[in-house]
């Protein structure tokens, strides 16, 4: 669903995926990524992708580059578990596919324990 409203707005320059409910089984039959998302919302300047959605985006893990490169991506703020590899070979796909990028902002946490 969050794929089909994404495509409808090809506009939308700035995206926050926020707070969910912790149990949501995000894995099972996700066929929404990063290279998706990506491709639905090329204009994007700032994307912020917390720690649930951050699992969601990167299931499978990622290219070494995205397809579509996120030409107008300034700022990037991700919540990543260092534990999950997914998650960081997402982060630094993300990154090799801005070629603009001027401010990371990584929260990184451990699955045992509270932010870091």
């Amino acid at each position: 669903m969050l794929q089909r409203f994404l495509s409808n707005c090809p506009l939308l320059d700035e995206v926050l995926l926020g707070e969910c409910e912790e149990n949501f089984d995000f894995e099972q039959g996700n066929k929404f990524t990063f290279i998706e998302l990506s491709q639905c919302v090329p204009s994007i300047k700032p994307l912020d992708v917390l720690k649930y959605y951050m699992k969601y985006l990167s299931a499978g893990g990622m290219p070494h580059k995205l397809p579509t490169s996120l030409v107008h991506l300034k700022y990037l703020h991700l919540e990543v578990c260092f534990m999950e590899h997914n998650e960081i070979s997402s982060a630094l796909c993300m990154i090799r596919s801005a070629p603009v990028l001027e401010k990371i902002v990584f929260l990184m946490y451990d699955n045992k324990k509270s932010p870091l």
